[in-house]
């Protein structure tokens, strides 16, 4: 069972890092065209919400 639930997290780790990576620029070429859209998007409703707080 712990086996079982330290790879599921170590799984979430490196997603999470990836993501991370995407969105600071990096890494951007194992991206497809659907993903980069998705990261676009994600990125813009980040900012419309930094540019609401100020």
């Amino acid at each position: 069972y712990y086996q079982q639930e330290a790879s599921k997290l170590r799984r979430q780790i490196r997603d999470i890092q990836n993501l991370n990576r995407h969105i600071v620029g990096e890494s951007l070429g194992s991206l497809n065209f659907k993903e980069l859209k998705n990261l676009e998007g994600r990125l813009e409703k980040g900012i419309s919400r930094v540019r609401s707080k100020k």
